[in-house]
């Protein structure tokens, strides 16, 4: 009985520390060189972020600790939720960044309203870098960005049949296909 109990005990804590390894902290990034190198200003569990999303205002307010800051969001490169999820402003929109830590970064947003008992539909995007321009992720725009390395466009020929084969991920490298393709494009 002894012996269950420092089970149940040892599971308990470890099922604890675990939880406590996946807090995230909710924060903004106030450029692109702040995301890459992963540098969150007001970074905290308790912070505050209102977005105006709803009457379109064009600043974000965030409240951390008792100071309260105002930007405007084209002077903001993105924000971190609580729940680890990542998301950019551009042009007023706030993509969901899918791989912040890949250097071709993918985002989605949702696509109008789902209706009763069907799921969400998403558009996906990209841009070349945390800094460049965000575009629809298509073969096309894929290869008219990535013109100038051959490698890397005879790879995305080979791989890649359809605009929705660009999302598909890889488990072996936990990473998305097409960054995997780009590192190895790239390799000397």
């Amino acid at each position: 009985m002894k012996k269950l109990i420092a089970i149940i005990s040892i599971l308990f804590f470890s099922g604890i520390t675990v939880i406590k390894a996946q807090e995230h902290h909710r924060g903004i990034y106030r450029s692109a060189e702040d995301f890459v190198s992963r540098k969150l200003s007001h970074g905290s569990k308790h912070t505050h972020i209102k977005l105006h999303e709803v009457f379109k205002k064009d600043i974000i307010e965030v409240k951390h600790n008792d100071s309260n800051y105002v930007y405007k969001k084209q002077e903001v490169f993105g924000y971190k939720e609580n729940t680890g999820e990542e998301f950019r402003i551009h042009d007023y929109k706030f993509y969901q960044i899918l791989n912040p830590t890949e250097k071709i970064l993918i985002y989605k947003i949702p696509h109008g309203i789902p209706q009763k008992g069907q799921a969400q539909a998403y558009s996906y995007f990209f841009s070349k870098s945390a800094s460049s321009s965000i575009l629809p992720l298509t073969l096309k725009e894929i290869e008219n960005q990535f013109a100038g390395n051959v490698k890397f466009d005879e790879f995305i020929e080979t791989h890649f049949k359809s605009d929705g084969d660009l999302l598909e991920y890889d488990n072996i490298h936990k990473m998305y296909k097409l960054n995997r393709l780009y590192e190895l494009s790239i390799m000397d």
